[in-house]
């Protein structure tokens, strides 16, 4: 989807029950890996680009409220245009400084606008290639470039088809990319090139109305061009997708069994396909890193906002309410956490579109208020860099915790007053603490506690209120990832004695 410019220690049974696990979905995976919470969530939101830092930065700001922590834009790219425009160093600029002052990543696309402007040819190639190396040398904060927008299909990549039924949008399409990787690289052997952006569905059928190939066969014939290319170096280093489902209705955990089609919950199909195009070749297929780079659920409007929207809505949209959009978003956040390759995934969009045949898919109306959806959303976000969002088969997540222990004679004192003796816990994702006070030397067990502590916050734990017999005592402290448990961080205090 595009717009058109205007000119993300087991402990022990009887506290599993008082401590519940914070998990709501749970999902198969087919690796004993997944993303987890290195998944990088963000927002692919045009309304990024203004004419004024004030006016991104205003933007950028509420979709990290949100719960946003990255954003993705894009630049269009014409016919004999082999550098920026003044509208796209102006805007682009903008994005570039407020993503800084905000700490947000940006993921760049560089695509043409329509299928009839697609860089066929060799000098248009290069056209394209010298554009985006340009781009590159001028904006150095982004890191992250994606090539081209669902190229196979006829509204971005025209024709499709050869006459004789070939799929010639795959074969111009690879060599577009080897043009570009190779002068991205020159500029800065750091960018990470992405190639794809594919859609999720096509007919693979010349003779229908919609020209378009599907996700299936488009990345096989993609593969088929490379080999025939005889190239020695890759031609990206991450791959795009757009895996949105049939309708909005449908839920992201629908599987396309048997069907060309891939949407979000048929990753393993997607991870075959690449792993058939590419494996055993110089450019990585099964192994290679995903972005999804769109995914929008579309919600309804509510009367009191109608005014603020345009047009009529396409009958097979079908929104859902805010609430279940929210609640849907969540559930695709939990797909994307258990998948082993998955970098990223951005919500397309933050904000909703005016016009009602466009995307009413953000987390905030056109009117820039928070939609229903918008708390559901900023909890899965934030718990899925908890690492709490989903379990997933096979994932071990290892906490990286600091942690504080009192003082000998903070811990004497609470142990002859039987106050409970405090320890300050703070661990990166959500996790689980056992902690006993056990006697020195023997290591004997004299009194424990168990909990759980919220990711990123540093909190107090406490033993129960007891009073120690006198002796020398230590603290031992073992923390565990809540969900996903993987090794345990253990440490111990210096030894105290209770006089």
């Amino acid at each position: 989807m595009l717009q058109q410019p205007a000119s993300p220690l087991p402990l022990l049974t009887d506290v599993r029950r008082l401590l519940p696990l914070v998990v709501l979905v749970l999902v198969l995976a087919p690796s004993a890996h997944a993303a987890g919470p290195s998944l990088i969530l963000g927002a692919n939101e045009a309304l990024m680009l203004q004419k004024t830092l004030v006016g991104a930065k205003a933007n950028m700001s509420l979709a990290k409220l949100a719960g946003f922590r990255a954003v993705s834009v894009r630049e269009f790219w014409w016919p004999e245009l082999k550098e920026p425009r003044k509208y796209d160093q102006t805007t682009l600029g903008n994005v570039e400084k407020a993503a800084g002052l905000l700490g947000m990543p940006v993921f760049l696309s560089v695509t043409n606008t329509a299928g009839r402007f697609a860089p066929r040819t060799e000098e248009a190639r290069q056209d394209f290639s010298d554009f985006a190396a340009a781009t590159a040398k001028q904006f150095r904060g982004f890191h992250h470039i994606i090539i081209g927008n669902e190229p196979n299909k006829n509204q971005f990549w025209a024709p499709q088809f050869g006459d004789d039924g070939s799929d010639t949008a795959a074969v111009e399409y690879e060599r577009l990319l080897a043009d570009v990787y190779d002068g991205l690289k020159a500029v800065s052997p750091s960018i990470t090139v992405i190639g794809g952006a594919v859609s999720p569905r096509g007919g693979d059928n010349p003779s229908l109305p919609t020209k378009a190939h599907s996700p299936t066969t488009f990345i096989r014939d993609l593969g088929n061009a490379y080999r025939a290319s005889g190239r020695g170096k890759p031609i990206m280093d991450w791959f795009s997708f757009h895996p949105y489902q049939d309708n909005s209705s449908q839920s992201p955990s629908f599987r396309h069994g048997g069907s060309p089609t891939i949407t979000l919950a048929d990753y393993d199909k997607l991870v075959r396909v690449l792993g058939q195009a590419f494996d055993g070749t110089n450019q990585a297929g099964s192994s290679i890193p995903l972005i999804y780079n769109e995914y929008g659920i579309e919600s309804t409007i509510p009367a009191k906002k109608a005014k603020k929207y345009k047009g009529s809505e396409p009958s097979a949209t079908k929104p859902v309410s805010p609430k279940v959009q929210g609640q849907r978003y969540r559930e695709a956040v939990a797909l994307a956490f258990c998948q082993r390759t998955v970098k990223a995934m951005f919500l397309f969009h933050a904000f909703d579109e005016p016009g009602r045949p466009q995307w009413q898919s953000g987390l905030f109306y056109v009117d820039h208020t928070a939609k229903p959806s918008l708390a559901l959303a900023r909890k899965a976000f934030a718990e899925a860099r908890r690492g709490v969002v989903a379990r997933c088969p096979g994932l071990r997540l290892a906490v990286k915790a600091t942690t504080k222990f009192p003082s000998p004679t903070q811990a004497s004192s609470a142990g002859k007053r039987g106050t409970g003796i405090g320890v300050r816990v703070r661990c990166d994702l959500d996790c689980r603490y056992e902690m006993a006070v056990v006697t020195v030397p023997a290591g004997r067990s004299v009194l424990a506690g168990a909990g759980q502590v919220v990711g990123g916050k540093k909190t107090l734990v406490r033993l129960p209120k007891r009073s120690l017999a006198k002796g020398r005592y230590r603290l031992n402290l073992s923390l565990v990832a809540a969900v996903n448990p993987g090794p345990a961080v253990r440490r111990s205090s210096r030894s105290f004695l209770v006089r």
